[in-house]
């Protein structure tokens, strides 16, 4: 018999990324949001959820959760990244219902935190909003204050507790947590959970993409409270591009009028650049290069040469992204635009 919270799984359950977030994980700890969720498609080694879920309960329940977490990694190291963070998901919520809120300890940055975003969804369920200050304080714990990928977890975990409809509410929460900067963490998991959302049911798994009104195709961004817009705006590429050419994409950040927010939108179209690029320095620029003006060209361009930052095997090529503009200052200026976070020391 499926145990109560799995319904929940079934209605509820998203994730991200980080396509947020593959770039968007530092520690700062340079690893966090790295693999971006909505890279995520059908999961075939999860063609059994329930299967799954009952194995990995059996294994916590046999050797304890640090033991089976272990050997969950290897079993799924060979496997494809959707597979690898929906599995994740699978193990979160087994572990939180095996080991309780201790757990937390246990879940890690493997397979872009994928274990997190279903236990704390687990711990939201059990103990309302009010457990969120502790699971903030267990991610800084492990990661410290700048290891944002776990609180990424955490705003997924509020949308699919609180659903789409309170998304405001969910914003509200991330905005108590230690985390000050106007991207990522909380709210970058928020913003995701919203238009990418990870469903399971019994047999796989499935990005389920929000639907865009082409009459308004900033969705809820220009509505909310100005200390959301950044990050709001910033999330639009990973939605955006499955819907636009980045020509499109491009067009609709210049239409923003406000200069901050704008930049936040030039910004997320190269965060989605470089993974779907395979990180490759002149695919990226490329497609920089399709933005409508120069400033959207040179912001996108740090958006990526930060999405080569965030991944620590990509980092040495980071500042290739600003490399070939015409003066010494606007490849400064693009380096500078790129330091997301100030963790570059440009």
């Amino acid at each position: 018999m499926l145990p109560k919270f799995l319904f929940l799984i079934l209605i509820f359950l998203t994730v991200f990324l980080v396509l947020e977030a593959r770039s968007i994980f530092f520690s700062v700890n340079p690893s966090g949001e790295i693999e971006n969720d909505s890279n995520i498609e059908n999961s075939e080694a999860l063609i059994n959820f329930l299967e799954q879920q009952q194995f990995w309960a059996k294994r916590i329940d046999e050797t304890g959760g640090t033991l089976a977490y272990e050997e969950f990694k290897e079993k799924y190291g060979s496997y494809d990244f959707g597979t690898q963070h929906a599995g994740a998901h699978v193990f979160g919520e087994v572990l939180y219902e095996g080991e309780g809120i201790e757990g937390v300890a246990i879940c890690d940055s493997t397979f872009s935190f994928g274990c997190y975003h279903s236990f704390f969804l687990r711990a939201l369920s059990e103990h309302g909003k009010d457990i969120v200050l502790e699971m903030d304080e267990a991610c800084i714990e492990k990661y410290g204050v700048g290891g944002v990928g776990c609180q990424h977890g955490i705003g997924h975990g509020l949308v699919q507790y609180l659903g789409p409809d309170r998304l405001g509410e969910a914003l509200e929460v991330c905005a108590t947590l230690a985390w000050e900067n106007p991207l990522f963490g909380c709210q970058g998991g928020v913003f995701m959970e919203y238009t990418l959302p990870l469903v399971f049911d019994l047999e796989n798994s499935v990005l389920a993409i929000k639907d865009i009104d082409n009459n308004n195709p900033y969705d809820v961004c220009p509505q909310l409270p100005d200390k959301f817009q950044e990050a709001c705006y910033y999330s639009l590429g990973q939605w955006w591009e499955k819907f636009f050419t980045y020509e499109k994409m491009g067009q609709l950040c210049a239409k923003v009028v406000n200069s901050k927010t704008r930049e936040s939108c030039y910004l997320g179209i190269g965060n989605i650049v470089a993974p779907s690029s395979n990180y490759n320095i002149q695919g990226a620029i490329d497609s920089c290069r399709k933005m409508p003006d120069f400033e959207g060209e040179l912001v996108c361009r740090a958006g990526a040469s930060w999405a080569f930052f965030a991944l620590p095997e990509m980092r040495s090529d980071s500042l290739k992204l600003c490399e070939g503009f015409k003066n010494d200052d606007n490849e400064h200026l693009c380096a500078q635009k790129s330091d997301l976070v100030g963790e570059r020391n440009l």
